[in-house]
């Protein structure tokens, strides 16, 4: 039977792929400023796509370094809570997903004691610094001999020849290494050298010189960073622990922890979330040494987390970056402003204010949880969501902000759902990209991706925050409900990639040493909480899936009924009531009775099967729609009916005791 899309009786209007070329350089002047990150090149297409509108961008990225901390970087809470724990002379631990701001957060902290406090970070990319080293020949001796080197050619080899001299007198008054070079040139002189004026005049005499030269002594790095602090006292901090395997993890951590207490300082690490778990995990099962690490840190040491960037902090990013676009002192940029006027009829700084409307009216847990709270990445989309509202053929923005510039919420909200399931097309692409789950409703345990998703989140765990679990327990589970393990294997693997024209991985997949380990990501959490259960995801999927029955309310339609509310609700009633419902009977049918327990365990979100929690998400959207009041009753009545099927359907599921089950079904739920 064919799809209901393939009942439109007309076109859709033309889609945005290939935009106008004033679009073009819009996307691509945007997204270079919004993008930018001291840390971070921008892509070669990006670059490319730069010098083809506006030259090269030597000036651009010359203003960007120029004024990023100082009037584009927003202030993190984290920041404050890092000088806080340095007066603790203790190592110090961040953590945090890929892109949440680590690196910046560390450099912005570099900026800020530079500038005004008594106190200077020295900031170490370990992924740079250990490169060129044999993995296998690391240890702590040579980890300190590369500091020392970095830290000599940073802060001492590029001073003035007095500043050498000072170092040289430093380094022999009161390192270890040169005790006996001490002894021998106040034996030469017959007297004792107090002072540094003493010392500065003895190696002025050839022979002391000499036999300084002679002497070959290295210093200790505990040495020069304690001559670095009489100037100014030094924090080191290591970025980018987690770029090596877990053995030279283990020689960092180690490396961390005796340097800090040696100094009595404090020294900071950076390391992502996903691999500081997979370290504990490590530790846990019988690494002593990294088991003591993670223990110091989260009792005597700091372990802190960094959290996603707020709602208002984002606003203000995408404030600041405007402001900085629109004032950017390079003639290639004015002339585009000029164009962009002469294009549309409208001044560009006034097209940005309707910009900022929008965005900072959107801007809520949305958007950062679909991203994994990676902050470039939740501005692209962002701005590539309004490029589609603005520029699209529908003239959406004009449905969306009003004439006093309000935002209808409601509406931008559902562009937002629509963009993630599809992109900037007119419908999902067929096959679809993104994971469909009304095309996979006929398995006797249907919508597969959405179950690996539900088991992630409902499964134990040591950690109850961290979702994690091992891909063979999961198989183990799931071979109960019919599912074979290269399905099983194959569906993983789609979670942990992209799979969408503007989706983020659901999952991360940890290859460990003893067992593949898997973690459910905030995307995974988004797709099951929200996107998958709105009334946008049910509509577009229902239309483009071919699921054997007639999902329309009458035989063909117009394209611009999509956009109505009526006709969306009517088809999504018939995707519930003809495909939804009957899958779910089918899985309650084909249930035995040691499997009731484990499906309402790992399937049933806060007592709900994924059929029940469309109902209530779409009936929650009834208030805001354009339908009259008996309309809204009408729908109203219909879910309302539906959701008291669905429960009849799983009451037994949901009421299942545990007295007679199998005993290795009923201890997996007693684990639970």
């Amino acid at each position: 039977m064919p799809c209901a899309i393939d009942h439109m009786i007309d076109s859709p209007p033309k889609p945005t792929s290939q935009p106008e070329p004033i679009v073009d350089k819009f996307i691509t002047l945007v997204l270079y400023v919004m993008t930018y990150a001291p840390d971070r090149k921008p892509t070669q297409e990006l670059n490319d796509d730069f010098k083809r509108y506006f030259g090269e961008p030597a000036a651009v990225q010359e203003e960007l370094e120029k004024q990023y901390f100082s009037h584009l970087y927003i202030d993190r809470e984290e920041q404050a809570e890092i000088l806080n724990m340095i007066p603790a002379r203790r190592a110090i631990l961040i953590h945090g997903l890929p892109g949440v701001g680590k690196t910046n957060l560390l450099r912005k902290l570099e900026h800020t004691l530079l500038q005004s406090a008594p106190v200077r970070l020295a900031y170490f990319d370990l992924k740079a610094l250990i490169e060129p080293i044999n993995r296998t020949k690391l240890t702590v001796e040579v980890l300190r001999d590369k500091v020392y080197r970095a830290l000599y050619a940073r802060y001492v080899e590029t001073h003035t020849d007095d500043e050498l001299t000072r170092w040289k007198v430093f380094k022999i008054r009161h390192d270890d290494g040169y005790a006996r070079f001490r002894e021998s040139i106040q034996e030469l002189l017959d007297k004792k050298l107090t002072t540094d004026t003493e010392w500065r005049e003895a190696l002025q005499r050839s022979t002391v010189n000499e036999d300084y030269h002679a002497s070959k002594v290295k210093a200790q790095l505990r040495t020069l960073i304690s001559f670095l602090n009489t100037s100014r006292t030094t924090l080191l901090c290591f970025d980018n622990v987690d770029r090596h395997p877990l053995a030279v993890q283990s020689v960092l951590l180690q490396f961390a922890v005796d340097l800090s207490n040696e100094l009595e300082a404090a020294v900071i690490l950076a390391i992502r979330t996903t691999n500081l778990k997979r370290i504990i995990a490590h530790g846990a099962e019988g690494d002593s040494v990294l088991t003591s690490l993670i223990h110091d840190f989260q009792t005597k040491n700091g372990a802190l987390p960094i959290r996603s960037v707020s709602h208002h902090s984002l606003a203000m990013i995408l404030k600041q970056r405007l402001l900085f676009i629109g004032k950017l002192p390079i003639e290639s940029v004015r002339q585009f402003h000029e164009e962009f006027r002469r294009k549309h009829n409208k001044d560009f700084l006034e097209f940005w204010k309707a910009c900022n409307t929008l965005a900072e009216t959107f801007l809520d847990k949305d958007i950062p949880r679909h991203c994994n709270y990676n902050i470039r990445k939740i501005l692209s989309l962002y701005f590539r969501l309004l490029v589609k509202l603005v520029f699209n053929p529908e003239k959406a923005s004009e449905s969306i902000l009003t004439g006093d510039q309000r935002v209808d919420v409601t509406r931008l909200r559902n562009f937002f759902y629509r963009y993630l399931i599809m992109g900037a097309a007119p419908f999902p692409s067929r096959p679809s990209r993104e994971i469909n789950l009304i095309e996979q409703s006929k398995e006797a345990l249907g919508f597969l991706p959405l179950r690996v998703l539900e088991y992630l989140q409902t499964c134990p765990s040591e950690d109850r925050r961290s979702q994690r679990c091992t891909f063979k327990g999961m198989a183990s589970t799931f071979k109960k409900f019919g599912v074979t393990m290269p399905v099983l294997e194959a569906t993983v693997k789609r979670l942990a990639s992209k799979h969408g024209p503007v989706s983020e991985e659901y999952i991360y997949i940890d290859n460990h040493d003893r067992h593949i380990v898997l973690e459910l990501l905030p995307a995974g959490t988004y797709f099951v909480d929200t996107l998958s259960i709105s009334r946008e995801y049910a509509f577009w999927n229902g239309l483009i899936s071919d699921v054997s029955c007639n999902l329309l309310p009458r035989g063909r339609f117009k394209y611009e009924e999509t956009q109505q509310d009526k006709f969306k609700y009517d088809v999504v009633i018939n995707v519930i009531r003809d495909v939804l419902i009957p899958s779910l009977e089918r899985e309650v049918r084909a249930l035995n009775d040691s499997n009731y327990a484990l499906y309402r365990r790992y399937f049933a979100i806060n007592g709900a099967v994924y059929q029940e929690r469309m109902v209530l998400s779409i009936l929650g959207t009834i208030e805001f729609s354009s339908l009259d009041h008996p309309g809204k009753e009408a729908v109203r009545a219909q879910l309302e009916e539906m959701q008291r099927t669905i429960r009849g359907l799983v009451g037994r599921v949901r009421d299942c005791p545990l007295t007679g089950l199998k005993e290795t079904a009923r201890a997996e739920v007693l684990t639970s």
